[in-house]
């Protein structure tokens, strides 16, 4: 991991020494409706904090106002990750339906941190206060508990996609919270928890086929029958082979498929054998490939998930965007 930063300004460009006033900046661009961010740091929120907060009295011409806002940055430059979350939730407007923040760790610390649990966070009803339009919300280094989970899920009851990369306080109630509390969501993340059990898949099982991708780490208590069941629920009539490493899932008449992390000879090797037992239906699903059934896809702990930071909420073309990074 490359450090990032952008060079910390001083007066009088800046109100006060050591500001980063960029992002901030954008407040100025009113039609502005997308934001990705690589250079997330001490010195920008410093710029955030000057800008008044959302839904104050004073605020209609220092917010910031997009859609869609994708920020990341280097923990050695954030020491807070998770007060910088609160800070810029609370400098953005109430249309916001889109948010990720990624914090990175450098490589060389990686090996260090491995296991390492995370500050746990419960509800944070003023942060999540407003966001009822909220649709996506992506972060991989906050650990919230069951009661921070289900802050969101009463504040944010329209989401359709929630990854949340920590979640080593989750219970089995996390699982009645998404099913109760989210009834539209559509992509889910569940990284494993010593909490975590069978009783989760059952309930997710429930409302399995609402789900377009549910991305799940096995837990210690889950059972592979369980993780079985519910791959199932999800995807009738898939077939599953397993090719070493790797995992695909072959459609049957134009169910959806998937593929896994893996080796590329496993892969191969996973296709031919799915293509001598399904043809000749093989090439006709793969290029309908979009039908009724989701995909469950099994995580490895600590393995990174990339993200497409204009993939995952799909808003009309050529809208008012600024990206700024990698």
């Amino acid at each position: 991991t490359v450090s990032r930063r952008l060079a910390p300004l001083g007066p009088p460009e800046v109100l006060f020494p050591g500001m980063q006033p960029l992002l901030a900046d954008m407040s100025a661009l009113p039609r502005l409706e997308e934001v990705a961010f690589d250079f997330l740091t001490d010195d920008v929120l410093a710029g955030l904090r000057a800008l008044r907060a959302a839904g104050s009295p004073e605020e209609d011409d220092e917010r910031l106002r997009p859609k869609k806002v994708i920020l990341s940055g280097v923990k050695s430059l954030l020491e807070d990750p998770e007060i910088a979350l609160a800070t810029v939730l609370g400098k953005l407007g109430e249309n916001l339906q889109e948010f990720a923040l990624l914090v990175e760790t450098e490589m060389e610390m990686r090996p260090f941190l491995s296991g390492f649990l995370h500050t746990r966070i419960g509800a944070l009803p003023n942060v999540w206060q407003g966001r009822r339009a909220l649709q996506a919300l992506t972060l991989n280094w906050t650990a919230f508990d069951d009661d921070g989970v289900r802050s969101i899920a009463e504040h944010c009851p329209q989401l359709h996609t929630l990854l949340l990369d920590r979640s080593e306080y989750w219970t089995d109630v996390v699982a009645d919270i998404i099913v109760e509390m989210l009834p539209q969501l559509r992509r889910f993340r569940m990284r494993s928890s010593a909490m975590l059990s069978d009783r989760c898949l059952y309930r997710l099982m429930e409302v399995a086929r609402r789900f377009s991708m549910l991305e799940i780490e096995p837990s210690f208590s889950m059972s592979s029958y369980a993780m079985d069941q519910l791959k199932q629920r999800i995807s009738p009539g898939v077939y599953d082979f397993d090719g070493g490493s790797s995992s695909i899932l072959i459609p049957s008449r134009g169910s959806f498929f998937g593929f896994g992390g893996g080796s590329a000879a496993g892969t191969l090797a996973a296709i031919e054998a799915a293509a001598d037992a399904l043809d000749p239906y093989l090439d006709e699903g793969i290029q309908q490939a979009a039908g009724a059934g989701g995909m469950l896809r099994l995580l490895e702990p600590e393995q990174d998930v990339d993200v497409d930071p204009w993939g995952v909420l799909a808003l009309p073309s050529r809208r008012p965007r600024l990206e700024i990074g990698r």
